[in-house]
């Protein structure tokens, strides 16, 4: 949404109970590639036509497995070190192989 048109996600307030609190932790993450968001009752607007940077520190991701596929994606394109990358693995572990091997 950021990248594109932007959004608005609504009806998430459940996800603040899931691995991390996936409406602060989006908004971590996309504050890190320097990207912003502003955190709604039920979720999150996003402005679109922003564009990544790479980010300064290393992005943290929570434990969290979603929030770390998201962190490595954008990685692939803009750089940044993820801490914890392997964490993808609990919801697709070939996640990061097939994303190296794009670029062959």
């Amino acid at each position: 949404m950021a990248i594109g048109k932007g959004g608005r996600i609504v009806g998430a307030a459940h996800s603040r109970g899931k691995e991390s609190d996936r409406i602060d932790s989006t908004l971590y993450l996309l504050r890190c590639f320097e990207m912003d968001a502003k955190v709604t009752e039920e979720g999150l607007e996003i402005p679109g036509g922003q564009t990544p940077r790479r980010p300064v520190d290393s992005v943290e991701t929570h434990h969290d497995h979603r929030l770390a596929m998201t962190a490595i994606a954008l990685a692939s394109k803009f750089g940044g070190d993820i801490c914890e990358p392997e964490i993808s693995a609990v919801s697709d572990p070939g996640f990061i192989s097939r994303l190296l091997n794009l670029g062959d």
